[in-house]
């Protein structure tokens, strides 16, 4: 029984090596199952700079 859960312990730890660990995919993966589409607002158009004279 004790092999058996080293065998199991040792194909997880070799799956979860071969996931990808960018943020972006570890948290499109943990919320797409959600199915949300957010629309996202228009863009404004670029303040003025400030004038530093």
């Amino acid at each position: 029984m004790e092999e058996e859960v080293r065998v199991i312990l040792r194909s997880v730890i070799a799956e979860s090596s071969v996931r990808p660990s960018r943020l972006g995919d570890s948290i499109r993966r943990r919320f797409e199952r959600l199915a949300v589409e957010l629309e996202l607002p228009a863009r404004e158009p670029a303040r003025e700079p400030p004038n530093l004279r």
